[in-house]
């Protein structure tokens, strides 16, 4: 599991790992040409809501994903997160697949994930990006969410399993 990107990270063992990439952080797309070396699977998790505008000037300073997610819950300012064009890239690179990471990136909430989940979709059929996986915002696995995913064609979910980046370090 990978929020934002630095180049200490390509010093680990990564093409031991599934890669997954959380939130569309701005970071990813700037260590791209290095993460498609890397010989291994590659998911990028996207939050439909959080998406960078074609004309919104990016930040490639490093940040926290929790600080660029504070910011932008804040401030409505998205130039820590790719832009569709550059999610677009990534999911035309064979070794590489966007899925689904909620619209809003909010923790769950029974009463809102049929509106976020039905967002989510719906942007992503608008940007022709066709997903079968998805991570769970914060990790927050519900049955009653895996089940809504379910039967909207989501097949792979991700969740607790992973392992954070930051523990493979010795």
């Amino acid at each position: 599991m990978i929020h934002e990107v630095d180049q200490w990270m390509f010093t680990l063992p990564l093409e031991d790992y599934h890669l997954t990439f959380d939130d569309g952080l701005y970071s990813q797309f700037v260590y791209f040409d290095q993460i498609r070396e890397l010989n291994t699977t590659k998911s990028f998790f996207i939050s439909t809501a959080i998406v960078a505008e074609p004309d919104c000037e990016q930040n490639s300073d490093f940040i926290t994903c929790n600080d660029a997610h504070e910011h932008y819950f804040k401030t409505n300012d998205k130039s820590y997160y790719m832009n569709w064009e550059q999610i677009k890239e990534i999911d035309s690179d064979c070794s590489c697949e966007i899925g689904g990471h909620s619209h809003n990136h909010n923790r769950y909430n029974r009463t809102k994930i049929f509106k976020d989940t039905r967002e989510m979709l719906e942007e992503f059929d608008r940007q022709s990006i066709t997903i079968d996986s998805f991570c769970f915002p914060y990790n927050d696995e519900y049955v009653e969410y895996e089940a809504l995913l379910k039967s909207k064609g989501i097949k792979h979910l991700y969740g607790k399993e992973r392992v954070d980046v930051y523990d493979l370090q010795c």
